[in-house]
C-alpha cells in the first residue's frame, strides 16, 4: 500500500473516496475518525498512478 492522500477534514477525504470508487480504484476502509486531524487514504501501489491522475484532473463539468 502507498499513501495517496492526506486531508485536514472529512469533507476532503470523503470526496476523494467517492472519486476512487467512481473509477474503481480499491482503497482500504478505515478513514480515521472525525476527531483525528489526519485523514490518510492508502491505495495499492499498482493503483497509485491512476489515483494520482484523479488529483490532476479538473472536476467533472469544468473541463
Amino acid at each position: 500500500m502507498a499513501r495517496f492522500f492526506d486531508s485536514k477534514g472529512n469533507a476532503g477525504a470523503n470526496r476523494m473516496v467517492d472519486l476512487l470508487k467512481e473509477r474503481g480504484i480499491a482503497y482500504p476502509q478505515g478513514i480515521p475518525p472525525e476527531w483525528s486531524r489526519q485523514k490518510e487514504i492508502m491505495v495499492a501501489a499498482e493503483d497509485l498512478e491512476a489515483a494520482e491522475r484523479i488529483l490532476c484532473s479538473p472536476p467533472r463539468g469544468e473541463a
